[in-house]
């Protein structure tokens, strides 16, 4: 077994050794890739209607059994999707009422702005979310 652990470090000494060459020979290769993709499925930005700023939320994808969060500062998402279909997005956030939308996908990316508008109490006070600061 030692014997064994030994050719396997040798081996991925070997591959990090070589992972400057091989990115020099596939960098072209890769960063296309990297650009395809992007370019592909859905993505944004979510805001609040009352000030106007990113609104960190959740966005359940029906259809795909998973939950994207946008980023913390930006409020920005990307989600790969495959290229034809139509999907249905819904943005949350806690103090904010949901948004759905349906996205019918065909060859391009396609961009999606979800605008929040904050859930008011009985007694017209804006509920705040914990998000905000």
């Amino acid at each position: 077994m030692l014997m064994f652990s030994g050719l396997v470090y040798d081996l991925l000494l070997y591959v990090k050794l070589q992972l400057p060459t091989l990115w020099e020979y596939n960098r072209r290769s890769m960063l296309n890739l990297v650009l395809t993709l992007v370019q592909t499925g859905v993505h944004r930005r979510i805001f609040s209607s009352d000030t106007g700023r990113p609104l960190p939320c959740t966005i359940p994808s029906k259809g795909i059994n998973y939950t994207l969060k946008t980023s913390q500062e930006f409020a920005d998402y990307h989600r790969l999707l495959p290229l034809v279909g139509r999907y249905k997005a819904v943005a949350t956030a806690p103090g904010y009422r949901s948004k759905t939308t349906s996205i019918w996908l065909e060859e391009a990316a396609t961009t999606v702005d979800f605008i929040l508008d904050p859930e008011v109490t009985p007694e017209g006070n804006l509920l705040r979310s914990a998000c905000e600061s």
